[in-house]
């Protein structure tokens, strides 16, 4: 059983909830770190293209970072599954 938590929203609730329950989609058929980031990355680039900007994704247990996004494109959220936990970020780059 998973759950999810968001830790930061600026992302509209459309998006936010199609992040979460692709991200939770993945987990459930055992996808790998990497292979998480590339599909939220397809899925994302696909449905909600923008030629001036492109979609990023960063998925792990632990990480830092520091960018510039476009407005109402970033989210952060963290999903528990059993004894694993996810984070995972996403933004549109400027």
């Amino acid at each position: 059983m998973s759950n999810y938590q968001i830790l930061r929203n600026d992302f509209t609730k459309d998006h936010a909830q199609h992040a979460i329950q692709l991200t939770l989609q993945y987990i459930s058929q055992a996808m790998k770190e990497k292979d998480i980031c590339i599909n939220l990355k397809k899925e994302f680039e696909s449905k909600y293209h923008d030629e001036s900007c492109c979609w990023q994704v960063v998925c792990g247990e632990i990480f830092g970072c520091s960018l510039t996004h476009k407005t109402k494109s970033v989210i952060s959220f963290r999903v528990t599954q059993l004894d694993s936990i996810l984070y995972v970020f996403m933004f549109q780059s400027a």
